[in-house]
């Protein structure tokens, strides 16, 4: 059975930051990187994200951190 989840802007910042809860969004991603999850998420939350990364890591990394 695939698990389905939905991802919210805090969520991704926290795994990014390495933040409380980094742990729980690692897992996540593990499933759907082996097929055994899928994630989704609103593109607004995704833009939120982006402007997070801008902020935090200075820009230019930003785009990096989101295309990985």
């Amino acid at each position: 059975m695939c698990m389905f989840y939905v991802m919210d802007a805090c969520a991704l910042i926290a795994f990014l930051r390495d933040e409380l809860g980094a742990d729980v969004v690692t897992a996540i991603l593990k499933c759907a990187k082996q097929g055994k999850a899928e994630i989704c998420m609103n593109s607004i939350n995704l833009l939120e994200v982006y402007y997070g990364c801008c902020s935090y890591f200075e820009g230019c990394c930003a785009l990096g951190l989101l295309a990985a």
